[in-house]
């Protein structure tokens, strides 16, 4: 669970490794062999034509250091989303969005922010489905889908949710 919410601290830190990993690389395929060039000219795109080639290859490298990214025998790198830890999720969800008391948030307000794509998350029904499980699992107090609006309410604030997760997620 470290693991993950350090993952989640360094991309929301660097907009850059944030933006190339919810923005490149989670909408392609898993397992995919990313050519070459396809990062610099993202990057490019995103940031300006003159982004160094040497912050690009750092980047690279921190890629693989978070495990998003493994150097083949070939030498290309191949896309690599390490599965999503629930307990990581929830506690970053609820710091994020229950910070003074349990309440409730849009779903649409959740899926704006990419948090959920830097802990492995890559779309937004795999989303739902954990939201779900997660008010089966009585970690979350409600998840209501009315007038098209989908909305959950939390059962718990950040410092109280701890506990139960880990009891309920073991991880």
């Amino acid at each position: 669970m470290a693991d993950e919410v350090l993952r989640y601290l360094y991309l929301r830190a660097e907009p850059m490794a944030g933006a190339a990993v919810a923005e490149a690389l989670l909408p392609i395929a898993e397992n995919a062999v990313i050519p070459d060039s396809y990062l610099p000219n993202f990057l490019r795109t995103r940031f300006g034509h003159d982004t160094p080639a040497k912050t690009i290859q750092r980047l690279k490298t921190n890629l693989r250091k978070l495990g998003l990214l493994v150097r083949g025998k070939n030498g290309r790198d191949t896309l690599r989303v390490p599965p999503p830890s629930a307990t990581a999720f929830l506690i970053v969800l609820h710091h994020l969005f229950a910070p003074q008391q349990a309440g409730g948030v849009e779903f649409r307000t959740i899926a704006a922010d990419p948090f959920w794509k830097y802990l492995g998350f890559k779309n937004e029904d795999q989303l739902r489905t954990f939201l779900k499980q997660s008010l089966d699992r009585e970690l979350l107090a409600k998840y209501v889908l009315a007038d098209r609006i989908e909305s959950i309410s939390f059962r718990y604030g950040p410092r109280p949710f701890a506990a139960p997760a880990v009891r309920r997620f073991g991880r």
